[in-house]
């Protein structure tokens, strides 16, 4: 292990060095090509529900795939798993390229690859969780998770301002080559960190695995506010990621270039949120960190469907980013914190299936609002709701249970 400053405490560790950074390699792919993708789609379609079906696409499988990956999670090594679904992605990288660069209408084509990719990432999704707890002792696990958010928010950063660069300068179709390679990174990355032994078993058929899984999750008062505070985190990040090419031409009438600025905003928000948690996250409690958090969100993102001018959907996008990631970090955390090893990736894929129906349902809605009222009217009523969720979720004192029991 190196000695490293507190903040970072987690960086010490050479397994959890590689993971990082190879994740921001793959993720800045990732986040590029669904920037890309949507640009794309609205370009080719001039239609804001197309670009809601191929968001949909790639997140509904997160409902079905899942659970299953959580269970795979637990009865073999995660990374193996792993390293097999970042492969699997990587040829679906591909064959979008190759559809974007050789048809003249390859809407239909996207569609159904990003249900397909979508199901393996799916797969992959529980275990890129789970995996943190192998790289880090226990102590460090609360500053590995929030370094993820950093090294993730940092992608969310770079990924739509590259994808602007590369449709400004080169076109659409580098960005999916791009993000092709960037899974394979990662893989190569993966085979430096010793694989650790599958976790023990209970004798249980597969099924009732992840039947157990959910069992346990539905115990857990703890694990019930988190799974409440992230399907309102889905309402909130559905337009600002997955409708972020209609809020920008339909919202600001922007081009090329001021699309990967408006896009990438978001993301360097993000990336300063999760800066300012590696400071606080010791001092403050997790659900009063969560419930401003949202709140804050919440009002920004009704903010951004007001302001009139590309400069001030910037300016508002970036502080809806800062906001975002101790709320999403802290809750993430804190079902860590609520979980045993056996049962994690289980709980972690349960996460991953509840954000795939809500955020599905939130982007369908949202795309019809946008189609028929606009974009605006959208972002306002989700604010909106979520506000009133929140004070809701607050009167009930649910938020109180987010809290990790004492170490």
């Amino acid at each position: 292990m190196v000695t490293v400053p507190a903040p970072i405490a987690a960086m010490g560790h050479r397994d959890y060095r590689i993971f990082w950074f190879s994740s921001i390699v793959s993720n800045v792919g990732s986040i590029a090509s669904l920037t890309a993708l949507g640009w794309v789609v609205k370009e080719q379609t001039d239609s804001a529900w197309r670009v809601t079906l191929v968001a949909v696409a790639g997140l509904l499988p997160l409902a079905v795939a899942g659970p299953i990956g959580g269970g795979l999670a637990d009865r073999m090594r995660r990374r193996d798993l792993l390293a097999m679904t970042l492969a699997l992605q990587s040829v679906f990288g591909a064959l979008v390229a190759i559809a974007v660069w050789q048809l003249d209408d390859p809407y239909w084509l996207l569609f159904a690859l990003s249900i397909v990719g979508g199901f393996v990432s799916s797969l992959g999704a529980p275990v890129q969780q789970a995996i943190v707890t192998e790289l880090v002792p226990a102590a460090h696990l609360r500053n590995a998770i929030s370094l993820n958010s950093t090294q993730w928010n940092t992608s969310r950063a770079l990924g739509p301002l590259l994808a602007g660069v590369l449709i400004a300068l080169v076109g659409a179709v580098w960005v999916f080559w791009i993000n092709s390679i960037s899974f394979l990174v990662m893989v190569a990355a993966l085979f430096l960190i010793p694989a650790r032994p599958v976790p023990s078993g209970t004798g249980e058929s597969f099924w009732q695995v992840i039947r157990a899984g959910m069992r346990y999750a539905f115990a857990s008062p703890g694990i019930r506010s988190c799974l409440l505070a992230g399907g309102l985190v889905g309402v909130l990040l559905a337009p600002l990621t997955w409708l972020i090419a209609v809020i920008a031409t339909d919202g600001f009438d922007t081009g090329e270039g001021e699309f990967g600025v408006l896009a990438s905003s978001f993301g360097f928000g993000a990336l300063g949120g999760a800066l300012l948690l590696v400071f606080i996250e010791q001092r403050h409690i997790h659900s009063r960190i969560v419930m401003a958090a949202l709140g804050a969100m919440a009002s920004l993102v009704i903010l951004v469907g007001l302001v009139p001018q590309l400069w001030m959907g910037v300016v508002v996008l970036f502080l809806a980013g800062v906001s975002f990631t101790p709320g999403v970090s802290t809750v993430v955390a804190a079902m860590q914190a609520h979980t045993d090893d056996a049962y994690r990736g289980r709980v972690m894929s349960l996460w991953l299936m509840w954000f795939g129906m809500v955020s599905p349902v939130a982007v369908i809605a949202q795309g019809l609002v946008a189609e028929v009222a606009s974009i605006g009217v959208a972002l306002v009523g989700s604010g909106a709701l979520v506000l009133v969720s929140l004070a809701w979720f607050a009167r009930r004192g649910l938020h109180r249970a987010i809290d990790p029991p004492p170490v």
